[in-house]
């Protein structure tokens, strides 16, 4: 699948104001509540872009970019700018559900989805934002948006592919960051209101959600073969996988191949026991994970089957970026039942079943889950030591 950027905003706000989206299987166990055009986020998502499409110079780009820290005199600025662009943001966060204009059975490898840069860029300018107005003494506007921006991870997992849902996880770990380093600033009104806000926050979308997305490249391979015959397929498949290494050894393997049509539907015949294997591990209990996800690339490794192969994505990495993410807003949740009810132990690590850990270095609170990054780097929530003292009720 590819990202592209406002290029092809236009085509899926299309999309998505006449249906487009909705008929594609791979959407799958993802639950699509009906409703008008102005109840699906990404109306308001695509309209807000569409306004605000205007390139952004250097220096603003430069804000953007350093979102954590910028001046916020610049960030001032720049968000003057982006003001209509911002409404439109909240307006869809506002809402329950995003669909989208992605058909991956219909466009296959070379399905576009281009709401996902987008909305990285609108959390930036929501964090942005927020500390403008946390500097201007408007703790409950900072709450609102750092919730909106969580709420809009949600709507870009909304397309139901694993892309989408790495997107949410990824913007969902960022905006954690962000409340964790200003939760300090909060009193028990405001804290209050962002932990009714959290709960609010629809659940997130999963791995295992995603799958029917994945499986339906396999019948988007099936659909060229039927109306293009297996050269036009291989040809289609060729075009559509250009810089893709795997999808280009699938191509070489049918064209060495003697029997290249029974070799391509013994490939698609066996492709729904790994898909189905893959749903099984990314919804499985997490501690047994990591042994079933070793056995399972394995086997995949030592597969004769070139197109799985080719598609499937990378189970390992997909599964490690959701439960970071399940981590990371526990611990928020810890920090939370901390600073508010004295009840640390109360909110257990998702993967575990054990409270999070806490330690205190000089003046930062970490929360941690005894479990490393990539690197051996420890994940760990950093605070302001105060959090560590718990507020007097009101």
């Amino acid at each position: 699948m590819k990202f592209c950027f406002l290029t092809d905003l236009q085509r899926v706000a299309w999309g998505v104001v006449f249906g487009a989206a909705v008929a594609c299987p791979a959407l799958g166990d993802v639950e699509r509540p009906s409703g008008t055009p102005s109840a699906n986020a990404a109306v308001w998502y695509l309209t807000g872009l569409e306004a605000g499409a205007a390139d952004l110079d250097a220096d603003q780009q430069a804000v953007l970019n350093d979102f954590r820290t910028a001046p916020l005199a610049k960030a001032a600025d720049l968000l003057a700018a982006l003001r209509t662009q911002m409404a439109y943001f909240r307006r869809g966060a506002a809402c329950e559900f995003a669909t989208w204009a992605v058909d991956v059975r219909r466009d296959g490898p070379g399905a576009l989805l281009p709401h996902l840069g987008p909305m990285r860029r609108m959390m930036r300018q929501a964090v942005l934002r927020s500390r403008l107005s946390l500097d201007r003494g408007q703790p409950g506007a900072a709450v609102d948006d750092w919730v909106a921006a969580l709420r809009m991870a949600r709507h870009a997992a909304d397309d139901g592919t694993t892309i989408g849902a790495l997107v949410q996880f990824s913007i969902e770990n960022e905006v954690v960051a962000v409340i964790a380093e200003h939760l300090h600033h909060l009193g028990r009104a405001d804290l209050m209101r962002l932990r009714g806000g959290l709960k609010a926050v629809p659940p997130r979308r999963t791995i295992a959600q995603a799958v029917p997305s994945e499986r339906a490249m396999v019948e988007w391979c099936e659909l060229q073969v039927a109306k293009l015959g297996l050269d036009g397929a291989v040809a289609r498949l060729r075009e559509t996988g250009q810089g893709n290494e795997q999808i280009q050894a699938v191509v070489e393997a049918v064209v060495a191949s003697d029997t290249p049509e029974r070799l391509v539907a013994g490939w698609i015949d066996d492709a729904d026991g790994w898909y189905d294997r893959v749903r099984e591990i990314s919804a499985a209990d997490p501690s047994g994970q990591p042994d079933a996800i070793a056995a399972f690339e394995t086997e995949l490794a030592a597969s004769d089957n070139r197109l799985v192969q080719a598609l499937l994505p990378q189970l390992g990495a997909a599964c490690r970026a959701e439960n970071r993410c399940r981590v990371t807003r526990g611990m928020l949740d810890a920090a939370l039942a901390l600073r508010l009810d004295n009840a640390f132990d109360t909110v257990l690590n998702p993967l575990t079943g054990e409270p999070f850990i806490r330690r205190r270095a000089d003046n930062t609170l970490f929360i941690g889950a005894g479990l490393a990054l990539p690197g051996g780097v420890p994940l760990e929530l950093p605070l302001d030591a105060t959090v560590a003292t718990p507020l007097s009720g009101e």
